[in-house]
């Protein structure tokens, strides 16, 4: 019989393990340096049948929560931006378009989340094309023979014989020229584009009831708007214009004109971070207010921490989304012979609210978390009631929702997406200033990979320390170094500064590191 040996003193214990697992679990969870400190997409803000598309996409896709909730809005919005508007009060009037901007690295799925978005708005225009094809055809047809008639008359009036032959013939070729202009140079229904010169896009708006929407999960538009086909100089007036509804007069040389009454443009782009860094070196962009239309999405990766998931979104989820993107198409193309235009008005608490939140952003404007964005945060209030007007469409069906005022819960909800927003778009101004923003974010990413090489990582470091294992990077460069050292205190990699007996600062290191 073997005789079990008892060890009097009990089981070892690691108390240095003990130990390092306490600090950890009050030093919190260093952060990504691109995306320190944004907070997550409000998701219970949205409506029901988009939260639970949003969170279904998140969940399929291992992708962020804030990416699908910001481009399923503009989905939404593309819908009805031409036809609907909201107004709170007299003189204060805002479509129902918007610009938004999803910001994140390689490998975060933006494409499956995009054909996920806009699949849907794909299949309507594709339905559109088909029904109206045989009538552009037919319409194609009848004014090319009207055109060749025209060649005609005018080479039968510049070569006839006799006064009378010259004014038959002018007076036909008269005819056929009034007839050319009243008739419309038919064209293919046009909902949803990726890339586009300002000059097409101002003609396919005139073609498609002033409505468009662009949708990229590239940066590729940007370089158009810097000037990739206008010999370097940047062109984007018609973006700015058709954000808000603004009349555009387009004359161009050997071109017809474009005139545009209240055109009305939707975008949504999925970019990585470089690609905001690049626009900073275009000062115009923000100096013009580009960049200020934009509601901004600058959230964390989750690469590294993903899920192994094989169950796409449940078909009952994406289907009940899909339906939500048609009864709003259908709200706005309808089989009557006038668009369906309407106005929103809210609700008494509504107003009240929305006053609150007018007089909050005010202040922070003066001096608050706006103070350093007065371009964006001048747009907030305006942005907000879009987003609400969004909300209330999408929670009364499309069309119903001419029926209701807008409610103090659809604007309630809004001002919580507002006020998720104002940290993303800071954070995406300063990846645009191309300043020390930029520099310190890779100067913190550059000391972090040079204490995680060392072995063992170590429980303090001074500054004095990380200077010199960066060799000469920081040399004559100390406010640069305590920058970048600030950056990492900022994403909790180093903890509270402490004096050292040479005089140089020392830092907690996280424990998440060692």
């Amino acid at each position: 019989m073997t005789e079990i040996q008892i060890d009097p003193v009990g089981p070892h214990i690691d108390s240095e393990a003990v130990e390092r697992r306490a600090v950890e679990e009050v030093w919190p969870e260093p952060e990504p340096l691109d995306s320190l400190g944004v907070p997550r997409f409000p998701v219970d803000a949205l409506p029901s049948t988009l939260a639970n598309w949003t969170n279904a996409v998140s969940e399929a896709l291992q992708t962020p929560v804030d990416m699908p909730a910001l481009l399923g809005l503009a989905a939404c919005a593309s819908q009805i931006s031409n036809y609907g508007s909201i107004s709170p009060r007299d003189g204060f009037v805002e479509p129902l378009n918007v610009y938004v901007a999803a910001v994140m690295g390689p490998a975060n799925r933006k494409s499956p989340v995009f054909n996920a978005t806009f699949r849907q708005i794909r299949e309507l225009e594709s339905e559109r094309i088909q029904v109206r094809r045989p009538t552009v055809e037919m319409e194609r047809t009848r004014r090319d023979i009207l055109e060749k008639r025209l060649t005609r008359a005018k080479k039968t009036a510049a070569n006839a014989g006799n006064d009378e032959a010259i004014a038959n013939a002018s007076r036909t070729a008269e005819e056929l020229s009034r007839q050319l202009a009243s008739f419309p140079i038919p064209e293919l229904p046009c909902h949803i584009i990726t890339d586009v010169t300002s000059e097409k896009l101002a003609m396919l708006l005139q073609s498609n009831e002033e409505r468009m929407l662009v949708a990229s999960d590239e940066g590729g538009l940007f370089d158009v708007m810097a000037g990739r086909y206008g010999a370097g100089m940047p062109d984007f007036e018609i973006y700015l214009k058709a954000h808000g509804g603004d009349s555009v007069s387009v004359q161009r040389v050997g071109r017809d004109p474009v005139r545009l009454n209240s055109p009305k443009l939707t975008m949504a782009f999925a970019v990585q971070p470089e690609v905001l860094r690049t626009l900073g070196s275009q000062r115009r962009f923000r100096g013009q207010g580009l960049l200020a239309r934009f509601l901004y999405a600058v959230p964390p990766s989750i690469i590294g921490s993903r899920c192994v998931v094989d169950s796409p979104v449940p078909m009952e989820v994406q289907a009940a989304y899909d339906e939500t993107i048609r009864s709003l198409h259908q709200l706005a193309f309808h089989s009557g012979p006038e668009p369906p235009t309407f106005t929103l008005h809210l609700h008494d608490l509504a107003r009240a609210r929305l006053y609150d939140f007018e007089q909050w952003v005010e202040g922070e404007l003066g001096n608050g978390c706006l103070e350093s964005m007065h371009d964006w945060g001048g747009k907030l209030v305006g942005a907000m009631l879009r987003v609400a007007g969004i909300h209330h469409c999408v929670t009364h069906r499309g069309a119903d929702a001419r029926n209701h005022l807008v409610s103090e819960d659809c604007i309630e909800a809004a001002t919580r997406i507002g006020r998720w927003a104002i940290p993303h778009a800071q954070l995406a101004m300063l990846m645009t200033s191309q300043g020390s923003y930029a520099q310190a974010t890779e100067d913190a990413g550059f000391i972090l990979d040079k204490l995680r090489r060392v072995t063992p990582v170590p429980a303090e470091v001074s500054q004095r320390e990380i200077q010199r294992m960066c060799n000469q990077r920081f040399d004559n460069e100390k406010p640069r170094l305590e920058e970048a050292i600030s950056r990492l205190q900022d994403g909790n990699y180093l903890g509270p500064t402490q004096s050292g007996r040479s005089g140089s600062k020392k830092y907690q290191v996280s424990p998440r590191l060692q």
